[in-house]
């Protein structure tokens, strides 16, 4: 819908004595953000007494709402804002826009009414108008000491300039931006100057200014650390480093990535000294333990590495453990009448069935209920291992929605496996414990399972007895391993290629391989069902899950993890995996 139709604008409302300068006036930043918010006020203020003016400053807030898209560094797009329902500006709109720039000189409201225009007509006589506003915009803005709100109009100007070719004032208008970097009192402490040079350097226009910008940050950023400015200071020089990369100045980026390790260690230093927190310090530690190991730093990196274990250690003892309780009585209670009277074949078989892998409504349910924890959603967590080292870095729904929503669904697993362990699994495995059973009843479950491959069936046979008789550390060091021929023997059946070829070197696919390819997990999912897969990844290879698999492969399992819920869950899977493949067996023989 047009913006005059939603608005319910009509011609006649620009014949307004709206005296635009006083209703803008004190607004705290001369941007189009904070004059919508102004001309929002008015319109409500007034709606009801003047009519023509009120709708008059709905109209300007509409376009001040306009919002740049970034898109690879520049601002490629400008887009309505949908809080108002407005798709597309028509002709309708464009008729009064055009009588609305008669009557406007602010040229912040200028530059933005010409590129709403210009977005929409691709009108390149528009063009010299749109720069010129745009420049002018800039020069006012930055006497504020908000550096985003300049650098955000000057993308969008350098934008406008390379698909028009319209690049007559282009120096002009750098050389003024570095004056300002340079001297400008309001930017002295903001990230003005480092993003003028981020900024040009993306767009290939910093060659003729790449040493006096290197000149002027490396100055503000020694200014900061001086200041113990330390968070500006170590953005300043990590952002400088990869300005360097990118003209493939070498020296300089080693020379920056090294004061970026020197402003994380002072901020480590720092936590320990004013917070007493270790934990916050060995995060600092480790992002300088990694730049010197970029910098091939040995001496350096191996005496931070040290540094950064023993912080680590000493940052576990500030965690706060918290626990819950949940009354499972009836849940055991139910199991155990249902177990109670079966015999080995008949209470696996009954397991196998009755143990699941939770719904995805379920998970979904969970998902949507962590949207009330604002700062759960907003900032990434990560996942420390008993040794206080970081072994899984997570996501916001800001960042990566997708891997967000897959960390929460892990989250959620995470408490299914506790809750199945002391429910179905316990109930079960006690039940297997005081009815006869060996190992030739295993051997019935595992031989000509078509989901065993020839030649492993030992291994099968020997992990499920070692889990049925409770001695899991050994049970899944045979079984998880096996997990992997389950799946590609499925898939070879379907007939897809379980191996890859690496540097002419046929390889065996691992499991992240088969979890990752579409169409290979799509083929999983089909034999056993999206949300066991789900379970599987989240057990054996999810970072922010157990990821088990990676810990046995790399003897990062510690005994009291092969014998945790997630272990016992995973053990259990595989029973329930195999038992189901003699099932179909059966019924194929039958």
């Amino acid at each position: 819908m047009s913006i005059t139709a939603t608005i319910e604008f009509k011609k006649d409302y620009l014949n307004n004595d709206l005296n635009l300068d006083e209703v803008l006036q004190n607004v705290e930043i001369p941007e189009c953000s904070y004059y919508a918010t102004k001309l929002r006020q008015y319109y409500y203020d007034n709606n009801q007494l003047n009519l023509a003016n009120a709708k008059y400053a709905q109209l300007l807030m509409v376009l001040c709402e306009f919002r740049f898209k970034e898109k690879n560094g520049i601002m490629a797009t400008l887009e309505p804002s949908m809080i108002y329902g407005v798709d597309i500006v028509e002709d309708i709109d464009i008729e009064i826009i055009e009588e609305l720039i008669e009557k406007i000189s602010n040229h912040e409201l200028l530059a933005r009414i010409y590129d709403v225009l210009w977005s929409t007509k691709k009108d390149y006589r528009l063009v010299p108008k749109i720069l010129e506003s745009y420049f002018e915009s800039i020069k006012l803005l930055v006497n504020y000491p908000y550096w985003m709100y300049p650098i955000e109009e000057f993308k969008r100007y350098i934008y406008i300039e390379k698909i028009t070719n319209n690049r007559k004032d282009e120096t002009t208008c750098i050389e003024f931006l570095i004056e300002q970097a340079e001297n400008n009192q309001q930017q002295k402490n903001t990230f003005f100057a480092v993003n003028l040079a981020e900024c040009l350097s993306d767009n290939g226009l910093i060659e003729p200014f790449y040493q006096q910008l290197l000149q002027i940050c490396e100055q503000q950023a020694s200014d900061l650390q001086t200041q113990m400015d330390l968070f500006k200071a170590a953005s300043y020089y990590n952002t400088l480093a990869k300005i360097c990369h990118d003209a493939q100045d070498y020296d300089n980026e080693k020379k920056y990535t090294e004061m970026y390790a020197k402003t994380q260690i002072l901020e480590g230093d720092k936590a320990i000294q004013e917070e007493g927190s270790f934990f916050k310090a060995s995060h600092f530690y480790a992002i300088a333990t990694e730049c010197y190991k970029k910098i091939c730093d040995d001496n350096k990196y191996n005496e931070l590495f040290l540094k950064l274990h023993e912080y680590q250690k000493k940052g576990m003892s500030e965690f706060i453990t918290t626990s819950y309780s949940i009354d499972v009585s009836d849940a055991v209670n139910q199991y155990n009448d249902l177990f109670q009277k079966l015999n080995f074949y008949d209470s696996v078989i009954l397991f196998s069935k009755m143990f699941r892998s939770p719904p995805q409504e379920q998970i979904d349910k969970y998902i949507e209920g962590q949207k009330q924890y604002v700062f759960k959603n907003l900032f990434p967590g990560a996942k420390v291992n008993d040794q206080g080292k970081v072994v899984a870095l997570g996501h916001s729904e800001l960042n990566d929605k997708e891997k967000y929503k897959k960390q929460m669904a892990y989250e959620y697993l995470m408490y299914h496996w506790s809750t199945a362990c002391n429910t179905i699994i316990h109930v079960f495995l006690r039940h297997i414990s005081l009815i006869p059973f060996g190992v030739k009843d295993i051997q019935n479950l595992v031989i000509y399972n078509p989901l065993v491959e020839s030649g492993r069936e030992e291994l099968f046979i020997n992990g499920l007895y070692e889990g049925l008789c409770y001695n899991f550390s050994t049970a899944i060091h045979l079984l998880i391993p096996q997990i992997e021929t389950i799946f590609r023997t499925i898939l070879i059946t379907n007939g897809k290629t379980a191996t890859k070829i690496v540097e002419g070197i046929q390889e065996e696919m691992d499991l992240n391989d088969m979890l990752t390819r579409k169409s290979y997990r799509s083929i999983l999912e089909q034999t056993f069902g999206k949300e066991m897969v789900l379970d599987l990844e989240a057990l054996l290879v999810g970072r922010m899950g157990m990821n088990l698999r990676n810990k046995l492969a790399h003897g990062l399992l510690s005994y009291q993890e092969s014998r945790s819920a997630p272990a016992v869950y995973s053990f259990c899977m595989v029973l329930k995996i195999i038992t189901l493949g003699w099932i179909h067996q059966n019924r194929q023989g039958a």
